[in-house]
């Protein structure tokens, strides 16, 4: 089964998460690394549970991070 990453807009074409991910590259670089490589490890299965997730039902999952800053994208 394949999985994708979809980044939610809101009418006016905001994207909240991409905002946030702006803005952890330019605080944290460290933290943003960590969490593309987990939003790109949640295209396999074998992710798909704790630590690095936890399924919210209806297919979406939250993406955890523990760092300088904990993290969580849903």
């Amino acid at each position: 089964m394949d999985f994708s990453v979809e980044f939610y807009e809101t009418a006016t074409g905001a994207c909240p998460v991409r905002h946030f991910l702006d803005e952890l590259k330019a605080s944290g670089p460290d933290d943003f690394a960590a969490v593309i490589a987990g939003l790109a490890k949640l295209r396999h299965r074998q992710y798909h549970r704790e630590p690095l997730s936890k399924a919210l039902g209806d297919g979406l999952f939250e993406l955890r991070h523990v760092g300088k800053l904990n993290t969580r994208v849903l």
